[in-house]
């Protein structure tokens, strides 16, 4: 496990309180203290790491060894924690909380001893580890919130994004309706159009043909010169006929080429009206559509605006209080902590 500064800083000094008369003792005493019930694989890291270190002086005495050592038992101790913790052997209490009360059963000693400057030197170390543990505890709780607040801001995205997912999926089925009504309607006008043009060409076969007084006359006076056999003049009122017959046709069938036309558009455009009337139909939904989308994803983000807000003026009121909380848990870490002795302090 990595050590902060303040821890670095109390083991350097406990280490410094020549507590055992050996560099090994101070190193195995320490780290056995903090495990539950260190067991043979506990002893056993301990020993290996020790014996690496074996070339390391024991002697505290001048400047430069004082130092070397200080720096290689932090290490040690680092480094036996490392490899107990990987197996998952747990120590006793928070490691913070025992260095804590270790080094305050060095300040305790310092005071019976009447070393009050030693005393009130490991009294800032105490106020910094305390500071330090609660301060941590507090950043885990802070992170711990955090993520509950980036959890419900992905949910409600995740919900917001659903939804315009749905919406879209709705609006690419509604044009996919439109598109078979309007086709549907088109194939019918022009089934209707064909049948209907259909019905007036029967109709203007069926109808008979009036023609004119004068047309009648010329062919009743050809019959007549048929019958008495006078052939060329015959021939000749048969042309005349046969010219007026001609006309009178062309002009009832450009009769009937009207009716016909009339009666096709006065179809045509009731069928153009019955689409109109569908197109603005389909254009009423899809604006009532796209509303109630605009609508909906409005309140559906209000809400979770409002429910975020609310959230973060939950925690901003709980934070302090969860402060306190964890100060006074500390406190009373430390304080069942103190029933237990560590490194030979009562």
């Amino acid at each position: 496990m990595p050590l902060q500064h303040q821890q670095v800083s109390a083991l350097k000094m406990l280490y410094r309180a020549n507590l055992y008369p050996s560099f090994r003792e101070t190193v195995e005493s320490f780290a056995n203290a903090f495990f539950v019930s260190p067991g043979r694989f506990v002893r056993q890291t301990i020993e290996e790491t020790l014996e690496l270190a074996s070339s390391v002086s024991c002697s505290s005495s001048g400047d430069g060894d004082y130092k070397a050592n200080d720096v290689r038992f932090v290490a040690l101790i680092e480094r036996i924690f490392d490899l107990v913790s990987l197996h998952g052997i747990t120590l006793e209490h928070p490691f913070t909380i025992a260095l804590y009360n270790a080094l305050d059963a060095l300040r305790l000693k310092y005071l019976s001893n009447g070393n009050y400057i030693d005393a009130g030197e490991t009294q800032k170390y105490l106020d910094e580890l305390f500071d330090f543990e609660v301060t941590e505890r507090h950043k885990e709780w802070s992170m711990a919130q955090s993520r509950k607040l980036a959890n419900l801001e992905k949910a409600h995205k995740d919900q917001f994004d659903k939804y315009i997912q749905d919406w879209e999926k709705f609006e690419m089925k509604f044009e996919k309706s439109v598109e078979n009504a309007i086709s549907t309607m088109k194939e019918r006008h022009s089934e209707s159009i064909q049948k209907y043009e259909q019905k007036l060409e029967i109709e203007a076969k069926r109808k008979p043909r009036l023609f004119s007084k004068e047309l009648k006359e010329w062919r009743r006076k050809e019959r007549l010169l048929v019958e008495e056999e006078n052939y060329s003049e015959a021939q000749r009122v048969k042309l005349i006929s046969d010219a007026i017959e001609k006309k009178e046709r062309e002009n009832i069938n450009a009769c009937n080429y009207d009716v016909v036309k009339r009666k096709l558009s006065n179809l045509q455009e009731q069928q153009e009206a019955e689409m109109n009337a569908l197109l603005k139909r389909i254009d009423m939904q899809r604006d009532i559509g796209s509303k109630k989308k605009d609508s909906d994803c409005k309140c559906l983000l209000q809400r979770n605006q409002n429910i975020q807000s609310t959230w973060r003026s939950k925690y901003a009121a709980e934070d302090q209080k969860q402060f306190r909380l964890i100060d006074l848990k500390v406190r009373d870490e430390i304080a069942q902590c103190k029933q237990t002795q560590i490194m030979g302090f009562s």
